[in-house]
């Protein structure tokens, strides 16, 4: 019995190892947030993805020890890869100012039984011009350009930081679909799909860092609020961006069974922020150029057509009145 209660042991002080490992984990948020600031949009997209394949795969799953922002020929192939990116959804987009700042930690792809969470960070910001559609006062933005995918393999410093699938991510995952036994069986997923050592590849490596695909929902079905202090209102997208990768190996022994977590995401919440003189439709976002004149013309139109409906009613009144009482006449001669 002595065997068993060391197996016992080592399993849960690795699940403890396993949990405790998450302390290093980055508090920060990700977001896509667009701001419309007088004619342009302000974008600033942060991302901070996390993984710990490297405690089971024994290989480097994310670009390591990144500090830098992108410069020179670097910078120059991400503003184009973007920019052909927004114009494939907008024709007549143009951005200006493009930063981006990388940051990763290390991790010893050696380490046994406790091994630190690896996470990567991006910080980009643009501007971005649109030429509204323009009628009555009101301007027309096509706001499609918010659902964009970069599958170049961007790069800096000669590391490959967008292509995690294609670059990293295959090699990681490969370890994770060995020939199952009666006491230790694995679960991947992919996005939520269901995987095996077969069907892994194509969704794994298609995975991206820059990618705002999933915010192609309406904006007009975005949760909104309004802020009547601060004179804004927000729209925020009901689906995360970002990718997930889940790996749960089940470990079984005689009375005991134990399930050890790994997985490589990223989750990005996307929100629009505008002053209150704006509104959606669909995927279009209006805005009131006319400094409150549409409104007040909007709302002097529905007060004549409610005043002519008024007069109609009253003048049907009188007129089926007038009616009535020539028939009575008739009735008494």
């Amino acid at each position: 019995m002595a065997p068993l209660n060391l197996r016992r042991v080592i399993i849960a002080v690795t699940l403890i190892l396993l949990v405790a490992g998450s302390l290093y984990r980055p508090v920060a948020g990700s977001d896509f947030t667009i701001l419309l600031d007088g004619s342009q949009f302000r974008i600033t997209w942060r991302i901070n993805a996390m993984q710990n394949l490297t405690a089971f795969a024994k290989t480097i799953t994310f670009p390591q020890n990144m500090s830098s922002s992108l410069t020179g020929a670097d910078l120059t192939a991400f503003t184009s890869t973007l920019q052909n990116a927004l114009q494939a959804k907008v024709a007549t987009v143009q951005i200006s100012h493009p930063t981006i700042s990388l940051y990763s930690n290390s991790v010893n792809a050696t380490c046994s039984n406790h091994c630190a969470f690896q996470w990567l960070n991006a910080t980009i910001a643009f501007d971005l011009h649109e030429n509204p559609v323009q009628a009555n006062g009101l301007g027309e933005y096509d706001m499609s350009w918010k659902a964009i995918r970069l599958e170049d393999n961007l790069q800096v410093n000669g590391t490959a930081f967008n292509t995690l699938g294609e670059t990293y991510l295959l090699r990681g995952l490969a370890s994770f679909f060995p020939t199952p036994t009666t006491l230790r069986t694995f679960t991947v997923k992919i996005g939520g799909l269901l995987v095996n050592k077969n069907t892994y590849q194509d969704p794994t490596g298609k995975i991206v860092l820059l990618d705002t695909s999933a915010f192609q929902t309406p904006l007009s079905n975005w949760v909104h609020t309004q802020d009547v202090q601060s004179r804004t209102q927000n729209w925020i997208s009901p689906q995360n961006a970002g990718f997930n990768i889940t790996a749960n190996q089940q470990i079984t022994e005689v009375g005991f069974q134990a399930n050890l977590y790994y997985f490589a995401a990223a989750r990005v919440s996307g929100e629009i922020s505008t002053s209150l003189n704006t509104f959606t439709q669909k995927d279009a976002l209006f805005v009131d150029f006319s400094n409150g004149l549409w409104k007040t013309v909007s709302a002097t139109l529905i007060l004549a057509i409610i005043g002519i409906l008024i007069v109609t009613v009253i003048l049907e009144r009188r007129i089926t009145g007038q009616l009535r009482q020539r028939r009575k006449g008739n009735k008494a001669r």
